[in-house]
């Protein structure tokens, strides 16, 4: 029934469906009010989809009773209240999205013995307190969304423990202390996604399925590592803005799409090796300490001057709204001053 415009309430007497419905699906619709606890009733329900809707109240409990239940997606509502620990008999269970609603509290601490629960998405609520350490038992987990919530505290070191993990999303939380190194041993990782948080600490290496790597918004000082190509070799999107890292730009960086290093204390000059990365989208450099000529080769025909603007002395282009390079101006090592 879904993506339709049925309205109204969801009725207790779904729960006499109980013998023949494998799958109900009403997503995308403008239903309103409570889930009815006779949904529980429907002991055959393998899918059950209610997302994208105006559903308010608590999850109730009695969906523990769907023994037989492998795909739950009650995302994009304003369900509230705790996650019901009866969600922990589900032991068929792949797919729990939970996201975009106003769920509070502690994840239940059992959720580390759903052994078959491959994706667990509950971003954009309020959960607070920290990650069960439990949850890291489970070592099959390939997807975990918990970004933008109230989690507080550290990654604990069992976050090692989930290999197969693709997709660990955390940001905009309030983690603090350093990135455990051990999170460079999740060797199928595809997406790290830890921004905005206080997190302290260096860039995790020797990743080597990472695509997406997003530390911007924290605390991290140091350097980059000259061998990120090496420790990234599938890296496609940087992005370490909002930090306190120093020191001069590597000069590669693989096959990068994106690379945002804006509002760092970075100094020397913008690497013309850069010029090689012809996928490059986006590149930005901002309010830095950077001095010198900005490349004029491909891709930075098609950059603006917001991308390089809040530097010490940078020269280039005019599309860069900055001064030339004219006269006898070289371009200069991180460690010395820039003449003209």
């Amino acid at each position: 029934m879904g993506v339709n415009s049925f309205n109204g309430i969801l009725p207790k007497s779904l729960g006499n469906l109980s013998a023949s419905i494998e799958i109900f699906s009403a997503d995308n619709c403008d239903i309103k009010g409570i889930i009815p606890n006779e949904i529980g009733n429907m002991s055959n329900l393998i899918v059950l989809r209610i997302e994208d809707n105006e559903l308010t109240g608590t999850i109730p409990g009695k969906l523990g009773q769907l023994r037989k239940l492998q795909k739950l997606r009650l995302d994009v509502n304003k369900l509230e209240g705790s996650v019901p620990v009866n969600i922990c008999n589900l032991v068929n269970l792949y797919l729990l999205d939970l996201g975009n609603n106003q769920l509070s509290q502690q994840l239940p601490t059992c959720f580390g013995i759903l052994t078959s629960l491959l994706e667990i998405y509950s971003d954009y609520n309020s959960l607070t307190s920290t990650i069960p350490s439990t949850l890291w038992n489970n070592k099959e987990i390939q997807i975990l969304s918990l970004a933008h919530n109230l989690l507080n505290g550290s990654l604990a070191p069992e976050i090692g423990n989930i290999k197969s993990i693709r997709g660990l999303y955390l940001s905009g939380n309030k983690f603090s202390v350093d990135i455990p190194s051990i999170i460079g041993q999740l060797q199928n990782l595809e997406n790290l996604t830890l921004s905005n948080n206080r997190l302290q600490g260096t860039i995790p290496g020797n990743l080597i399925s990472l695509k997406i790597l997003d530390l911007s918004k924290s605390k991290l000082d140091g350097v980059i590592p000259k061998s990120i190509e090496k420790q990234l070799q599938n890296l496609e999107n940087l992005t370490l803005s909002n930090n306190r890292l120093q020191g001069t730009i590597p000069q590669s960086f693989g096959n990068l799409i994106l690379l945002d290093l804006s509002k760092n204390k970075l100094d020397g000059v913008i690497p013309k090796s850069i010029e090689k990365l012809e996928y490059l989208e986006y590149f930005n450099v901002s309010f830095n300490e950077l001095i010198g000529e900005i490349p004029n080769g491909w891709p930075f025909k098609k950059f603006t001057s917001d991308f390089f603007i809040g530097n010490r002395e940078l020269c280039g282009a005019s599309q860069f709204k900055i001064k030339s390079c004219t006269g006898n101006t070289t371009r200069l090592s991180s460690n010395t001053e820039f003449l003209k």
